[in-house]
């Protein structure tokens, strides 16, 4: 943490935290890399971190302040579930995040197409013999609330 090494961190702690190995990567990678460029210390963050912090938390590759409201949350509640995980161990004895304001999370409000549409795409679907994977995939979307990255996961047969 003092050195921003983030693979020695994820080495020691990754597994007791509750996101895959990937998923924390991809959300202290920028935390990480900024504090080594400015030569922050994670461990022992200064008076002005919540400040330096947003800089990383609202950055992608795009540049600066293009993280979306959901990423920053990502960033930040892993974050803060490191630095719990240190004062449990007791390598910490202050939360650097505590009472640190997160934004809302973003929520899409798409509405549902009609029932009757749906029914109307699988039944079209079911017809067109050429692609029983596409009927599949939609009768599992629609009836069984299947994600899009679940159904990509599913193999064929």
């Amino acid at each position: 943490m003092q050195e921003a090494d983030l693979d020695t961190v994820l080495g020691v702690l990754g597994h007791d935290m509750r996101w895959p190995l990937k998923q924390l990567r991809s959300n202290l990678r920028l935390i990480f890399a900024s504090a080594e460029r400015d030569h922050v210390n994670l461990l022992h963050p200064p008076e002005d971190f919540v400040g330096w912090l947003q800089g990383p938390l609202h950055e992608t590759v795009k540049g600066p302040g293009t993280a979306k409201a959901n990423t920053v949350v990502a960033r930040l509640s892993t974050l803060s579930q490191l630095y719990s995980l240190l004062m449990d161990e007791e390598v910490i004895i202050q939360h650097p995040l505590r009472g640190m304001t997160r934004p809302p999370g973003e929520r899409k409000v798409e509405k549902l197409p009609p029932r009757e549409d749906i029914e109307r795409l699988l039944v079209h679907a079911e017809a067109e013999a050429d692609d029983p994977a596409l009927f599949a995939a939609l009768t599992l979307m629609y009836r069984h609330t299947f994600q899009v990255a679940e159904l990509l996961t599913l193999r064929w047969t």
